[in-house]
C-alpha cells in the first residue's frame, strides 16, 4: 500500500491484485492469447498517428496493452519475429535515426539484415 497515492515515481513497479467474480475458462484465455500479439501490435500502430515511432514507444505500449490484457505471455517472441512482424505491417527502421516509419524504405534508412543479426 502507499501512503500517499498521488506520489508514484519513475521506476516503481505497481502490482494489482484482481479477483474476478467468475473467473474465465483456462482453455477460453489461452485461445484469446493465440491470436493476440498481432491484434495488439496492429491496434497500437493504428492509434499511433506519426509516421515515426521509437522501439522504446512501441515496446512500452505493447508491455501495457498485453497487461491490461492480461497476455503478457504473448511478448516472448524472438526480435527477428518482431521486425518481421513489424515489416509485414509496412514498417522500415531508420538505422540513422533510430525509429520505425511508416511505408517504403527511404535512401538513408537500414534494411535489417535478420541473419546477420542473430
Amino acid at each position: 500500500k502507499k501512503k500517499n497515492a498521488e506520489n508514484v515515481l519513475a521506476g516503481e513497479m505497481i502490482l494489482t491484485f484482481y479477483k474476478p467474480a467468475r473467473p474465465e475458462n483456462i482453455r477460453t484465455v489461452n485461445e484469446r492469447q493465440d491470436m493476440l500479439f498481432g491484434t495488439l501490435l496492429d491496434e497500437i500502430l493504428r492509434k499511433h498517428e506519426a509516421d515515426t515511432v521509437t522501439s522504446q514507444h512501441l515496446f512500452n505500449r505493447l508491455i501495457l496493452e498485453a497487461w491490461n490484457t492480461q497476455s503478457l505471455a504473448q511478448l516472448a517472441m524472438s526480435r527477428n519475429d518482431f521486425i518481421l512482424e513489424l515489416q509485414k505491417r509496412n514498417w522500415r527502421y531508420d538505422g540513422r535515426l533510430h525509429v520505425w516509419r511508416r511505408g517504403r524504405q527511404r535512401g538513408g534508412e537500414l534494411a535489417l539484415d535478420l541473419e546477420s543479426s542473430q
